[in-house]
């Protein structure tokens, strides 16, 4: 759109978004993978809905990335300087050295 000036969401210094935890029983069972999310931001950059968009291929993993990102908090996208509802992709890689 010619003449309009578009600002993604990003992170927000002023909150600390906790990032997932590696379900304990997962590590256990040697789960691991990544998982890809699109982050529904708000406005108010506060995390509206959040969509898988590539699974890990583990449930409990999916869902610990849902859990985690809709308490999360962003800067939001901006059009011509005025706050407006965007997405953010994220990607959680879940490694068998990370617990």
């Amino acid at each position: 759109m010619e003449g309009h000036h578009i600002t993604p969401p990003g992170p927000d210094e002023t909150w600390h978004n906790s990032p997932p935890v590696f379900p304990r029983e997962a590590a256990l069972l040697g789960e691991h993978g990544t998982v890809e999310v699109l982050i529904h931001v708000g406005p108010d950059g506060r995390a509206t809905g959040v969509d898988v968009i590539k699974s890990s291929g583990w449930p409990v993993l999916d869902r610990a990335v849902l859990d985690a990102a809709r308490d999360w908090h962003f800067q939001p996208g901006q059009r011509d300087g005025v706050p407006v509802a965007s997405e953010l992709p994220f990607r959680v890689v879940f490694s068998r050295g990370r617990q």
